[in-house]
């Protein structure tokens, strides 16, 4: 198996996938599946787009993916790598 980019913004659907499973979050791998979410991708989503657009309603579950996303924000803006929230 490759390694994922190092840099997330890189990071493909599968990458994204591989994420969730070593952050032990791979139960909410299926909305991201099916609405092929990629490193630029998840590098923007929200609380509010956790909830309503991937259906993530277990608030624990929600909270945790997102301190781990704020983690790749901030690697992600160490490297000199923009995350914009406007496409």
């Amino acid at each position: 198996m490759e390694s994922p980019p190092e840099s997330a913004a890189a990071w493909k659907s599968q990458d994204v996938l591989s994420f969730l499973e070593r952050c032990r979050l791979d139960s909410l791998a299926p909305g991201f599946q099916a609405h092929h979410i990629c490193g630029k991708d998840l590098l923007v989503l929200t609380e509010a787009d956790l909830k309503a657009d991937l259906g993530i309603t277990d608030l624990h579950m929600r909270k945790k993916l997102v301190r781990k996303i704020e983690k790749l924000r901030a690697a992600e803006s160490s490297r000199g790598t923009v995350v914009s929230h406007i496409f």
